[in-house]
């Protein structure tokens, strides 16, 4: 739980551009927390408390950076090959 309130308070201090890649409008945090998020809520087994605190910094940062991690990433959607 301290992950999250070190990270919440840390992303207070930067602006809102820093993590923008202008290539390719993501960044290493972005995956990184989607990862942590989809974990967090998919797991049966996660301590309340964490859950609680990181539907709370999921929440900070999506209003915070306008980050959408409800959206499933593309390296994650179906491919269609054609034969």
């Amino acid at each position: 739980m301290l992950c999250a309130s070190v990270l919440h308070f840390q992303l207070k201090e930067i602006p809102q551009e820093f993590f923008v890649d202008i290539v390719s409008k993501t960044n290493f945090l972005t995956i990184t927390l989607q990862s942590f998020f989809s974990n967090l809520e998919g797991s049966s087994s996660v301590d309340k408390a964490l859950l609680k605190k990181g539907l709370q910094f999921k929440e900070n940062v999506t209003k915070t950076f306008k980050w959408d991690f409800d959206v499933e990433p593309e390296d994650f959607a179906p491919t269609i090959v054609d034969i």
